[in-house]
């Protein structure tokens, strides 16, 4: 029973988020998809360091976001490059923060 609420409570934590993340990304003005579609991104990342059993996962495609970044910037592809990397980056420090709970527990950080 805990286990299903604490599953219920990170899930809507991560639904939540998604215009939160939505606001940082754009100031909640709809250009294109790319902002809605980088907050749901982020969104789905929150919830798997959440629930820590794919964590590393998220690692991995945020280092490979971006490196493609880097090579579609050589390849003069100046949009994709922008959004891999954003995508990348954001990921990548939702999972560094995502170690501060840890670091506070442990009295490295103080509240």
């Amino acid at each position: 029973m805990k286990k299903t609420k604490s599953f219920f409570l990170k899930l809507f934590i991560s639904i939540a988020s998604v215009p939160i993340f939505w606001g940082l990304e754009s100031g909640f003005s709809l250009r294109n998809g790319d902002e809605l579609l980088k907050s749901v991104i982020f969104a789905s990342s929150l919830f798997i360091v959440m629930t820590e059993r794919y964590k590393k996962f998220v690692l991995w495609i945020s280092i490979i976001l971006n490196f493609l970044m880097v090579i579609l910037y050589l390849f003069w592809q100046i949009n994709l490059s922008n959004l891999f990397g954003s995508i990348g980056f954001g990921m990548l420090l939702i999972f560094i923060l995502s170690f501060i709970p840890d670091l506070m527990k442990r009295g490295f950080v103080e509240k």
